[in-house]
């Protein structure tokens, strides 16, 4: 079905979200656009994830692909958590089975930056404010959770320009980190990332400009700076 309709507008088109949901696609993808990604490691090697760890004093251990999974007809969630020496050495079977592991970066606050086509949506979560949320902001705790629209300078939304058109992308959920010093880390773009809760939640507008994108069929490229 879909290489029968390859010839009408996709948001976005199914071959360019495959490839650019690859996590290590996106981290090539974040350097060649000048994008702080951090340090991380895929390997069963124990000796190289424990030197990892001591490298880093910080780490987390994350997922590849899918964070979802369906257990008893219930959807579980897997959470990003922080790792230690000691449970790298519990792991009896790793030899079989790579995992990856990430730098930590100390947090002033996350952002969900949703992309439409150019156009930017932009919130601070300030996940630092609630000890449930302050690892992964998944684990829900919005009463104690401010979310908030921002204003990203200049030279980040380009550079977020940059990322989209380098992976073929008219739209993209994206994941930033703002450590305390007001840098800006890129951790991932999800190419079918969901929007109307972070639009509820802080008024942001994202579905009259998807809706848009869609009757126009993408006529505006995101290449266009727009």
């Amino acid at each position: 079905m879909y290489n029968y309709l390859s010839n009408v507008y996709w948001l976005n088109s199914l071959r360019n979200a495959t490839l650019a949901d690859n996590k290590f696609y996106q981290s090539i993808a974040a350097s060649s656009v000048d994008l702080n990604y951090p340090d991380f490691l895929t390997s069963n090697d124990k000796e190289q994830l424990d030197g990892f760890i001591r490298r880093h004093g910080d780490v987390v251990i994350k997922f590849l692909s899918q964070d979802m999974y369906e257990v008893d007809g219930e959807m579980k969630g897997i959470y990003v958590n922080k790792i230690k020496e000691k449970d790298i050495n519990a792991f009896e079977n790793i030899g079989e089975n790579p995992i990856t592991l990430q730098r930590y970066i100390d947090k002033k606050f996350e952002v969900r930056y949703t992309f439409v086509g150019g156009e930017h949506f932009v919130c601070r979560i300030d996940s630092q404010l609630s000890r449930r949320a302050s690892i992964d902001w998944r684990r829900y705790d919005l009463k104690n959770t401010p979310h908030t629209i921002i204003d990203p300078s200049e030279e980040i939304k380009q550079k977020v320009c940059a990322l989209m058109g380098y992976l073929s992308l008219d739209y993209g959920a994206l994941d930033f980190i703002v450590d305390k010093f007001d840098n800006w880390w890129f951790l991932e773009v999800n190419s079918t990332g969901q929007w109307l809760w972070i639009e509820d939640l802080c008024g942001l507008n994202i579905s009259d400009a998807i809706a848009m994108r869609l009757v126009y069929g993408g006529r505006d490229s995101l290449r266009s700076g727009r």
